[in-house]
């Protein structure tokens, strides 16, 4: 939130304690939604691992599956 906000201009006095007050609260929220927003990336990177390692691990078991429509479809 930048400084010349509606919030700072209107409702905050401009008082340079009162300022640093709100310019620490905005640095720390900034910092704990970036890692919320790294650990939601982290936990779905995870899934996304485990979801592709399975969807391989059927893709291989299928390999070995009888292919039925090779007999419907002769070339």
């Amino acid at each position: 939130m930048a400084h010349d906000s509606i919030f700072h201009r209107q409702i905050v006095p401009l008082q340079p304690e009162v300022e640093e007050v709100f310019a620490v609260y905005e640095v720390a929220q900034d910092f704990y939604r970036e890692a919320q927003r790294r650990e939601d990336l982290s936990v779905y990177c995870e899934w996304y691992d485990r979801t592709a390692e399975e969807h391989r691990q059927e893709f291989a078991a299928m390999q070995n599956d009888i292919n039925v429509l090779r007999w419907f479809y002769r070339r």
